[in-house]
């Protein structure tokens, strides 16, 4: 590319960018309001992953065209940056498609700004960025299993307290002892119908 076109590209790239982000604020300002759901649903996760997947793009046009025919200096300066773009993948850690399609996009395009030029320093960056990326990649999974397990966890412990209350209201109402409980403060915090009715209590 010329010098004129690298600089349209520039703009246009520049501008594309700030609309995401600005698309993204729209949206954030739009739901202010809305109350939060406990779920999301499958097609909210796949436009999640869609505007990833634009955003990624947009980032990974940088080393692929803008650092062509610029110095060693420029090539490494891009390639931090996208490094610390990778890093995203932890936030998205809790949609692994999501996580993969940001990661990989932005490694793609880091590979073919370097290979453009094939020198000694080009294929050190390559090599870090890919263990970079396989880390990235790995630690994002493994925090993704954690979060499933534990909301499986929670669901799990709030159906074995109503397995609980259930079979406890039951006894409650069925067997002949006084039933009570007390605070820290041995105060009254609960009583069975029967121990209320014994005890003249409302």
């Amino acid at each position: 590319l010329s010098n004129t076109d690298s600089y349209l590209f520039a703009y246009i790239w520049s501008s594309l960018i700030c609309a995401m982000a600005a698309w993204g604020y729209y949206g954030v300002y739009r739901n202010r309001a809305v109350t939060p759901r406990k779920g999301a649903s499958t097609r909210a996760m796949r436009r999640l992953t869609f505007n990833v997947s634009v955003l990624a793009f947009l980032w990974a046009l940088a080393p692929g065209v803008l650092v062509t025919e610029h110095s060693e200096g420029v090539r490494i300066t891009v390639s931090c940056l996208l490094a610390g773009l990778m890093s995203g993948g932890f936030a998205l850690a809790t949609v692994p498609a999501a996580m993969l399609s940001f990661e990989i996009i932005l490694f793609t395009g880091s590979m073919i700004g370097l290979a453009r030029h094939g020198e000694t320093i080009d294929l050190i960056i390559a090599s870090l960025l890919l263990i970079y990326t396989l880390v990235v990649i790995r630690t994002a999974l493994m925090r993704s299993v954690m979060v499933v397990e534990n909301v499986v966890s929670r669901i799990e412990g709030e159906r074995q307290r109503e397995t609980i209350q259930l079979l406890l209201g039951e006894f409650e109402e069925n067997a002949s002892d006084w039933l009570w409980q007390l605070d820290q403060d041995l105060r009254l915090t609960h009583a069975s119908t029967r121990f209320l009715t014994l005890m003249g209590l409302p």
